[in-house]
């Protein structure tokens, strides 16, 4: 994202919530693609392997191949980003998607809550 502009409407607060949004998103990504690396790892498949799988056949993206190859090499230190704010961004995305959950009825509020492990409002009925 930070490599380009983006005009999100007219609405500046738009763009907050697509920078908070897109961390979200990285932050999702981060915890179910260390998921899958333990899992994948426990079941005796080499990290690299499911990693060239992952790159090549499912995600095209330079977030999944950077992020992952960190995570298939086992190489957690230093880190990219302070936890804190990583957790900074999640809040703010829950607390946007539990705003519009107020005025609209919407999925994302739901699937948001459930990343953090926190159903928002009692999940979408």
């Amino acid at each position: 994202m930070g490599q380009n502009i983006h005009v999100v409407g007219e609405q500046q607060p738009n763009a907050n919530l697509v920078k908070i949004t897109g961390n979200f998103t990285i932050a999702s990504m981060l915890e179910t693609l260390g998921e899958a690396f333990a899992l994948v790892r426990k079941a005796g498949i080499e990290a690299s392997q499911f990693l060239d799988i992952v790159n090549g056949s499912l995600f095209k993206s330079p977030i999944y191949e950077n992020y992952g190859k960190l995570i298939a090499e086992n190489r957690f230190q230093p880190a990219g980003f302070k936890l804190r704010l990583g957790f900074k961004d999640i809040r703010l995305g829950l607390a946007a998607a539990e705003d519009e959950l107020e005025r609209n009825d919407v999925g994302v509020a739901a699937v948001a809550g459930e990343i953090a492990g926190q159903p928002l409002l009692g999940g979408c009925q």
